[in-house]
């Protein structure tokens, strides 16, 4: 069959390519390079992890919090608030809430003051799948409550493209 390749006009760091194969229309395969954007937000009572550490003890903050989290807060209430706001905004700008993913694999840690997300493990593994690869974090607390933002950005998954693999 013949090849056309159709292209849409750049827009920005945007564009896209359509490979079909005629006459019957066997092989159709779109690629896309646009980036890929999500978001995550989470709001904390900072008093319900205060009172979650008196019922169970240190045991809490080590189930949720790395010891280099716990270092830096220094049992600093607002401050852990909004680390866990932020362990619970990239879950969510991962997709998944918190399913699958254990309370260490996003570590939130301080560089020179600004807030920064290190990923291990299933987190890790899932934002690779999505191209996720910067993540800009946002902390704010008052004595009362803690929120966090976060905007993960990145190329986008990496797709096959067999429809160049076949026509070349």
């Amino acid at each position: 069959g013949r090849e056309r390749t159709a292209r849409a006009p750049r827009h920005g760091k945007e564009r896209a390519a359509v490979h079909t194969t005629l006459p019957e229309g066997a092989l159709v395969h779109l690629r896309t390079s646009a980036p890929a954007v999500r978001v995550g937000v989470d709001l904390v009572e900072v008093d319900r992890l205060r009172r979650a550490w008196t019922r169970h003890g240190q045991r809490f903050l080590d189930r949720l919090f790395t010891p280099a989290e716990q270092a830096y807060c220094r049992r600093r209430w607002p401050s852990l608030a909004a680390r866990f706001a932020a362990k619970e905004a990239v879950a969510k700008a991962l997709g998944t809430g918190l399913r699958g993913i254990g309370w260490h694999e996003i570590e939130v840690l301080s560089d020179r003051g600004r807030p920064v997300v290190r990923l291990t493990g299933r987190a890790r593994d899932r934002a690779q799948a999505l191209g996720l690869v910067h993540f800009a974090l946002s902390l704010s607390h008052t004595a009362q409550l803690a929120v966090a933002f976060v905007v993960a950005t990145g190329p986008g998954p990496a797709r096959a493209c067999p429809a160049e693999e076949q026509t070349g």
